[in-house]
């Protein structure tokens, strides 16, 4: 009676381990994987913020650096007995800007603002504005209301405009308003006063009553984003949304027999392969610095592969 007491407890107790057993080994599984992915997110961080802070160094561009950093890594999974698991991307963005300067405007097409997209370790830099010149100066206060005040300056008998919607990285929605603000009187002043500071005199309706040069890309817009509205995708340049993944596993077992020995030689050879696009409109520049007006959209594909061989010896069921 007791012997069989002591098997059914001795039963018992093996089962609770296995399966108390395998819950916590999943969970630490689980545990390893999230500290791993958190690991990987801020090593990606502190590497883009690093990037951008090396490109202040050029004095040359402004003493300015916007970099976004996408980083394909790879995630083990500790439930295979490889460590194969899946390739993730991890993306960070950092904008900084070290200059005694910071009060002036760009004079050369060099220290023009600029956007870099680092995949891996390629990278891509496009303008994200161009210089757009006016023979006249009528109008000021309204261009500095729709463009900014530090973005329009006096040129001769004319006006040069710092525009963000004259660059190869254009946003869609930021040049609708712009436009709307030139072309839609009732708009302009609603924005005018929702800007305009406490105690301020300006006169919105007198401010937006100015006729100004309405620029090219106003009657061009959706032509301009055509790649993305044709598809109902968003509206943005730059590294697109969209990717592919190939993953490519090849598994070769060896197995040698000999008398009264067994040896195996299991060799994974696998690779991820992510293919993305990015989208510019590539701008002529001419000898004094401005952006010539046009659509010359342009993609650049960019492909990067992560992946390794892991081999392993087992002799007689024991594997190193």
């Amino acid at each position: 009676m007791n012997a069989r007491k002591y098997t059914r407890l001795s039963g018992q107790a093996i089962l609770e381990l296995a399966i108390f057993g395998a819950i916590i080994i999943m969970l630490l599984g689980i545990l390893l994987n999230y500290g791993l992915r958190y690991s990987l997110e801020q090593k990606v961080m502190m590497n883009t913020f690093r990037e951008a802070l090396q490109d202040t160094a050029n004095s040359v561009t402004g003493g300015q650096g916007s970099i976004t950093v996408i980083q394909d890594k790879h995630v083990p999974n500790p439930a295979d007995p490889f460590g194969v698991g899946t390739v993730t991307p991890f993306a960070s963005s950092s904008s900084v800007t070290r200059s005694y300067k910071l009060h002036e405007t760009p004079d050369t097409y060099a220290e023009l603002p600029r956007a870099t997209f680092q995949i891996q370790d390629k990278k891509f830099s496009y303008k994200t504005a161009g210089f757009r010149d006016v023979d006249s100066a009528s109008g000021l206060s309204k261009y500095e209301e729709v463009y900014g005040g530090s973005n329009v300056w006096a040129v001769g008998s004319g006006l040069r405009i710092l525009d963000s919607c004259e660059g190869e990285i254009m946003s869609y929605d930021n040049c609708k308003r712009q436009c709307r603000m030139i072309t839609d009187t009732d708009f302009c002043v609603k924005e005018c006063n929702r800007g305009k500071l406490v105690g301020s005199s300006t006169d919105c309706t007198a401010v937006c009553a100015q006729e100004i040069e309405t620029p090219w890309y106003c009657n061009s817009l959706d032509s301009v984003f055509n790649f993305a509205i044709a598809t109902n995708k968003p509206k943005a340049m730059g590294v697109q949304s969209e990717y592919s993944k190939q993953t490519v596993v090849s598994n070769i077992l060896r197995k040698q027999e000999s008398a009264g020995k067994i040896a195996t030689t299991d060799t994974i050879d696998w690779s991820d392969t992510t293919k993305r696009m990015i989208l510019y409109n590539e701008r002529v520049v001419s000898p004094s610095g401005a952006m010539q007006p046009g659509i010359n959209i342009q993609s650049t594909p960019v492909e990067t592969t992560v992946g390794e061989t892991t081999t392993q010896e087992c002799q007689d069921g024991v594997c190193q």
